[in-house]
């Protein structure tokens, strides 16, 4: 089965994907609310973070942190994805003192309006962080990286940067609904090729 998006042609069996955190489980309602509960209590927790707090006391809480990115003036970013369940990734950074001098929620609409096509993959990484699943189109010599995100704190969606396989430039951007719970085992990359069937509901978007 072929799928046509602006243009683009998705043959089912022209793809592969991988999912670090693909799981088998025979109740998806439960698991979500226990993700909600654990969620809640690891934003409040990040949310009370102050300025100054030593790097040693954040990872004795939080543990070591998923990528620890380095900049030039001694200073670091510590990244803390909350997934596969969650919907927020956190960018810590510490000073060359060893000390937090800011921390920033990066799936968020301030940071995905900053996703722009002509970036790298390695500038769209350490923006918004590690994604929740990468897929790959043979036939389009694509790479889809796909973030869960949340938008007005109840609605949740996927959002999808689309690069260039060979170059890894980002060519565009998509924002997806996300399906009911029950839903939940079905993988980014199949809504992604059910919302690209003419619904009304959603539509490619790209970014200059």
């Amino acid at each position: 089965m072929r799928v046509f998006t602006r243009g683009v042609d998705y043959n089912r069996e022209s793809y592969r994907t991988k999912r670090s955190d693909r799981m088998t489980l025979p109740r998806p309602r439960v698991l979500t609310l226990i993700g909600i509960v654990l969620l809640a209590s690891a934003c409040a927790n990040f949310a009370g973070i102050s300025p100054g707090t030593p790097a040693q006391q954040i990872q004795s809480t939080f543990g070591a942190p998923g990528t620890v990115w380095k900049n030039p003036d001694g200073s670091e970013v510590w990244e803390y994805p909350l997934g596969p369940v969650g919907v927020q990734t956190y960018m810590i950074t510490m000073g060359s003192n060893q000390a937090v001098r800011e921390v920033h929620q990066v799936l968020s609409a301030e940071y995905l309006d900053k996703v722009r096509s002509g970036m790298s993959r390695d500038e769209v990484r350490r923006l918004i962080g590690k994604p929740r699943e990468t897929a790959f189109f043979p036939a389009r010599d694509e790479e889809v990286w796909t973030w869960r995100i949340q938008e007005f704190n109840f609605r949740y969606r996927r959002f999808h940067a689309l690069f260039d396989r060979t170059t890894g430039i980002l060519r565009s951007t998509m924002t997806i609904n996300e399906e009911r719970p029950d839903d939940d085992r079905r993988s980014g990359i199949n809504r992604l090729k059910s919302a690209s069937r003419p619904r009304g509901r959603s539509s490619p978007r790209a970014r200059a």
